[in-house]
């Protein structure tokens, strides 16, 4: 019996996103797990977002300031992989030991 061809789903185009507001830790009285729930390590650095058009990378705060000047470094890494891309993530310095160092990201 044949299967039925399936045809491929197409994307909407849409602009960039702006002003994407990441989701704040929440303080809680003791660890847990929960097979609904995602974990991550609270690093003590910068939370950024990444707004990658192609070549145009602009990096901003979660209070929507620039980050491209500070962190030149990580912008141009992104602009050289050309991505259409939203990333949020938190911008670290790590000792030998792998632990965040924030007055070395100062």
């Amino acid at each position: 019996m044949k299967s039925p061809s399936k045809k491929p789903l197409k994307g909407v185009k849409s602009p960039m996103p702006k002003d994407i507001v990441p989701m704040a830790m929440t303080l809680a009285e003791e660890p847990f797990n929960h097979k609904d729930w995602l974990f991550e390590v609270k690093w003590d650095g910068y939370r950024a977002i990444a707004y990658c058009s192609g070549k145009n990378v602009d990096l901003k705060s979660r209070k929507s300031n620039t980050f491209n000047k500070r962190f030149s470094q990580i912008r141009n890494a992104l602009q050289k992989l050309n991505l259409n891309a939203v990333i949020d993530g938190e911008v670290v310095c790590l000792n030998p030991e792998g632990k965040a160092n924030f007055s070395d990201l100062m």
